[in-house]
């Protein structure tokens, strides 16, 4: 199952993990713009034996810096992560844009938590 990175100005915006045939997969990556790396996974890593969370908690967080602002998602954050811990994380430290000038965010929103949606 190969993994995808696709860099646009160098950056990456998108790492995914598609399931195709060869020839699939090469009319999919004709389709992207910027940079594209194709790895091949080779195992699925982490630690046998440990207990799979019974639910995933996914959050779509929004950082801004001025009039700037960039959103992301976390898509497997620990239960026990809060606000607190989302904001001495990202303030002062990520970046609130995408443009190549460096603006480390002020703001932090939370757009969406599905814990907070029982999912």
């Amino acid at each position: 199952m190969p993994i995808i990175n696709q860099v646009i100005k160098g950056r990456s915006v998108n790492r995914v993990t598609i399931e195709a045939t060869d020839a699939d997969l090469t009319d999919v990556l004709a389709l992207l713009e910027g940079e594209i790396t194709q790895y091949k996974e080779e195992g699925t890593a982490g630690t046998a034996g440990v207990v799979h969370p019974s639910t995933y908690n996914t959050m779509k967080l929004s950082l801004k810096k001025d009039k700037f602002s960039c959103s992301f998602t976390i898509r497997h954050c620990k239960p026990t992560v809060g606000m607190k811990d989302l904001i001495s994380a990202s303030i002062g430290k990520l970046d609130a844009g995408w443009d190549d000038v460096a603006l480390k965010a002020d703001k932090l929103n939370k757009f969406y938590d599905s814990s907070r949606n029982g999912a």
